[in-house]
């Protein structure tokens, strides 16, 4: 039944008396719609952001076996594999038997495979592509027919059409940008055997996170005929059929020497107990019901404090209006509803503005970067319950922000608000409200170190940084007390800031939310980026050329010099230093100190995986200090053919490098002295132990681990990680429980006595050098030793490759161009350092940049509405005789001194917020676990604060009320 007229006309009438005072006062009422749109719109996308940035489980499937098959299986070694449930991650053990026939395999899969299960096969390799002077090294390429519909959905063409002939190829997008293909381009591709092979582009494929840079036709590799372990390619098999395959289906498959991905499985993982090997603790997952249900209670919460202020202030520029309403018999209610509708139409229009504005800069912020090759957002996930719950979220915290003023605008006394007295501001600013908040903030904090719970750190920082509201007035009038002391202008804007409470409390206030949410996201980004930083070490400085001979012998003369005159001809090198590498018949590497406290990064298990605290004083003689799989005792891995040794260096090379330290390794390197490239590798005496034995004995035993049937425990993976290369799996030759450093207490070798010696072979010699330590993690260099050092030995010394000093950041044209030039010219192989970079930290950069343009244009719009609220006293300065020009002034100073007030408070209660973050993922586990460093971006905060505050007085003096001239009395006392 509908409602009558009768009472619908109460409700249109309010309506239409709310919507003309929205329009008597335009600007502030777009001001206000304005910032509920930048807040919906931030939260819609910050969401899109997240979920796009992490695929769903169907998504996911449909990316590694089409929307048809059921499972993925692919050859690994002969023996058993473990694997995660989701296939990050997979170790193989092998059993020395020889691998059975790719017929035998395949009966021996359909009996283990639900009943009415079929079997596809395919190929999978890893291949070098050139096209026309570019190259690409390291593709993942699949051979098989998509013809049928066992794969429909796999490879989504963007342009073209699939390859149906052998010598056909489909191309994914990022490869197409990075090599300019196109349908008809001609493509050079050089499989794990050096052979060559030509296909023609006829299609260019969507690039994805697991990403199969190119689909070939059946014929496009060699034939390898009947077998599974053959030495360029490795045999894939797509399982169809309606039954699922279960998690029990996948270990018995796992023990036949296959590892498989199934999409029952990714949908529904096994329980932890019953998964061998875990998932990868930095695999992108979806974010848990219980992170997006905090991060809308902090959306409600930073809504709620943006939001409130300015609402308070906009009713109290209506007062005159509606004190004239109820001055012609309009009653508390009726003023009420006005006050509400008022906030309700702008809410509601503001946050629809916003939802539409955010979802469509995700969506074409996605596509371009889709468009680029990049594959840090798969896919554009914006479910739309999750649009209407942020609109209406917005809306009612509007609505409730609202209400106290409405409350205030039934009781307010006509005949004063008509008279235009200024109502008195109270004598005393209420600053014992921010106690309960600072005492309940302090509470929270101590029950989590108490209990401990990590959980509540955050809640603790930010109810204790709720403190900071209460006192934005009050740090407005402690600024106003030594004004006197300032310039004019700075005086006057201090003194009305501290006069005008309630102004000044709502612009600080908003500035100081959105510049506590961008410094916390900063603080927390920041802190997540350099934890994958520290995992991914850099070879050289952004933009040094390293280039590798990859030969088992010393290369010509003639050689190294092509090779040289390619770099600076290709990529204008100024300077090419050769790197030296002492030959393989005797095998350098440091010895660490036994005594020495063990370095946080060889404790193991590594951070995130820990069950237990680190015992302290923990040396790096203790079996769990592993040293040896982090780059001390590893030598150097530079390409050489199979083997690698010391570099062998007067300063040049360390220099043309630029790591940190590298003046101070130079120096050393000059002065005859060693230089070990971990802290580790540093005796306490100030000097290195160098071991000197022949190759493949040592201290410790590298290469090939031990399973529990005697077969070797080798990493296998065969989808990409998380920054787009593979994800390592297996072991690092890590020793046992049991076994010794080979060293005594004194520093002297000393061989075990068991079975398989760990300590140096008996012929082996320890030289003890001076010696320097630079930190330079991984197993780029271990150890590296002056000309002198190796010529007193007698050792031979090999021409490695050839290192370039970086002038300026090369395009990625030139480098493809270069390294295309470079293995045509001396069959070397060229790489450019980059800067590191995965989904993650780019998503991470992403939610960074949105959080700085929804904190910058929050408080532009706050000093707007505060600017907008003082017109009458810049009309009075005009009055009295101020020239417009020191109007300019004021209204620049009042921005600038509500901004710097806001960025003041804001930094304090971000820094808080994000530490507390950082601090709470580090004791998650109950002990302190240093998953994550507390870093603090200073240039980026700098940079983008002071341009707020800059912005903030630009704004000021832009939109200071001085075009219009002011006359009393027939005068003009601004003329």
């Amino acid at each position: 039944m509908l409602p009558s007229r009768d009472r619908l006309s109460p409700l249109l009438a309010t309506l239409r008396l709310a919507r003309r005072d929205l329009l008597r006062h335009r600007t502030a009422s777009l001001l206000l719609a304005l910032l509920l749109a930048l807040l919906v719109g931030g939260a819609v996308a910050g969401d899109a952001l997240v979920r796009s940035s992490s695929p769903s489980a169907e998504s996911r499937a449909t990316t590694l076996m089409g929307e048809a098959a059921q499972a993925r299986v692919e050859w690994v070694v002969p023996g058993r594999v473990l694997q995660s449930p989701e296939g990050e991650r997979a170790v193989s053990e092998g059993d020395g038997e020889s691998a059975p026939s790719r017929g035998e395999y395949e009966v021996l899969l359909l009996s283990l495979l639900p009943e009415g299960s079929s079997l596809l096969g395919a190929v999978r390799a890893t291949v070098d592509a050139e096209s026309a002077g570019r190259s690409a090294e390291d593709l993942t390429v699949l051979e098989t027919d998509t013809g049928g519909p066992e794969l429909a959905g796999m490879f989504v063409s963007e342009e073209g059409v699939p390859p149906e002939e052998p010598g056909e190829a489909s191309v994914g997008a990022d490869l197409a940008l990075r090599l300019g293909l196109s349908p008809g381009d001609s493509l050079v591709l050089t499989d794990a055997g050096g052979d060559e092979h030509t296909v023609t582009v006829t299609g260019v494929h969507r690039a994805a996170r697991d990403r199969t840079d190119l689909l070939l036709a059946p014929g496009g590799l060699p034939d390898q005929g009947d077998r599974l372990d053959a030495p360029v390619s490795s045999p894939v098999w797509f399982v169809s059929g309606h039954a699922p395959v279960t998690w029990e289906t996948v270990l018995e498959i796992n023990a036949t020497g296959s590892s498989v991905l199934s999409r029952a499985v990714i949908a529904d993982p096994p329980d932890p107990e019953e998964v061998a090997l875990p998932a990868d603790p930095a695999a992108s997952v979806p974010p848990s019901p219980w992170v997006f249900g905090s991060a809308l209670a902090g959306v409600c919460l930073l809504t709620g404090l943006v939001v409130g202020p300015a609402v308070a202030v906009r009713a109290r520029r209506a007062t005159r209006d509606l004190a004239l309403m109820a001055a012609q018999g309009g009653d508390p209610r009726t003023l009420r509803r006005i006050v509400l509708a008022q906030a309700f139409l702008v809410s509601s229009a503001g946050g629809l503005v916003g939802a539409a504005a955010g979802w469509g800069g995700v969506w074409a912020f996605t596509s371009l970067a889709r468009a680029r090759g990049d594959v840090t957002f798969p896919e554009l996930v914006l479910p739309v319950r999750d649009v209407a719950l942020l609109w209406l979220l917005g809306v009612a915290v509007t609505l409730a922000s609202a209400l106290p003023p409405a409350v205030r605008a039934g009781r307010a006394d006509p005949v004063a608000a008509l008279s235009g007295r200024p109502v008195p501001p109270p004598r005393r600013t209420r600053v014992w409200w921010a106690a309960p908040f600072l005492l309940s903030g302090a509470a929270l904090t101590a029950a989590a170190l108490l209990v401990p719970a990590s959980s509540l750190y955050v809640p603790g920082a930010a109810v204790a940084s709720l403190g900071l509201v209460p006192l934005a007035p009050a740090l407005a009038v402690s600024a106003a007390r030594p004004a006197g002391r300032l310039p004019l202008v700075a005086r006057l804007a201090l003194r009305e800031a501290g006069r005008h409470r309630e102004r000044t409390g709502m612009a600080v206030t908003v500035v100081a939310t959105a510049v506590a949410a961008l410094v916390a996201v900063a603080v927390t980004g920041a802190s997540v980026v350099a934890a994958e930083v520290e995992a991914h070490p850099p070879r050289a400085a952004v933009g040094t050329a390293l280039l590798s001979f990859d030969a088992s012998e010393e290369p010509a003369p003639e050689r190294v010099d092509a090779a040289a005159d390619t770099l600076r001809a290709e990529l204008g090198a100024e300077e090419v230093v050769p790197v030296r590498m002492l030959a393989p018949d005797r095998r350098w590497r440091p010895l660490p100190d036994p005594n020495r406290p063990c370095p946080e990064w060889a404790v193991t298990p590594p951070p995130g995986t820990r069950t237990e605290p680190v015992p302290e004083g923990l040396l790096q003689g203790e079996p769990n200090c592993a040293l040896d799989g982090f780059g001390l005792a590893l030598g150097t891995s530079w390409p050489t053919g199979g083997w690698d040794n010391a570099l062998v260096d007067d300063g040049s090379l360390v220099r043309a490098l630029d790591l940190p330290g590298a003046r101070r390794a130079a120096d050393a390197l000059a002065d005859g002295r060693v230089v070990v490239t971990r802290d580790a590798g540093l005796w306490t005496d100030g000097g290195a132990r160098v071991e000197i034995a022949p190759p493949g004995e040592g201290t410790w035993t590298f290469g090939e681990s031990r399973g529990e049937d005697g077969g070797s425990v080798v990493g296998d993976t065969g989808d990409p990680g998380d920054d787009g290369g593979d994800v390592p799996g297996g072991t690092t030759g890590n020793p046992g429980p049991d076994a010794g450093l080979g060293i005594d207490a004194e520093g002297v070798p000393a061989v075990e006595d068991s079975e398989e010696p760990t300590g140096p072979a008996p012929d082996a010699d320890v030289l003890v050098r001076d010696a320097v330590a630079v930190e330079w993690p991984g197993t780029g260099y271990g150890l590296i030793v002056p000309p002198s050092l190796a010529a007193e030995r007698g050792q031979e010394v090999r021409t490695v490759g050839l290192v370039a000093p970086a002038v300026g950041r090369p395009s990625p044209e030139a480098v493809e161009g270069a390294r295309s030039a470079v293995r045509e010219a001396a069959a070397a192989d060229l790489s450019v350092e980059e800067p590191y970079a995965s989904p993650r930290a780019r998503r991470t950069h992403a939610l960074l940049a949105l959080a700085a343009l929804v904190a910058v244009g929050a408080c532009l719009v706050a000093t707007r509405l505060a600017a907008e609220d003082a017109r009458s006293e810049r009309r009075t300065l005009l009055v009295v005789g101020a020239s417009p020009r020191t109007d300019r002034q004021l209204g620049a100073a009042r921005s600038g001194v509500l901004a710097v007030l806001g960025v003041l408070a804001g930094s304090v209660a971000g820094l808080a917020v994000g530490t507390a973050v950082v601090v709470g993922e580090n004791l998650a586990p109950g002990f302190h676990d240093p998953v994550w460093p507390l870093v603090v971006p200073w240039p980026l905060l700098s940079g983008v604060l002071g341009g707020l505050v800059a912005a903030a007085v630009a704004l000021g003096a832009a939109t200071a009320p001085v075009t219009k001239r002011v006359r009393v009395r027939g005068r003009n006392p601004s003329a």
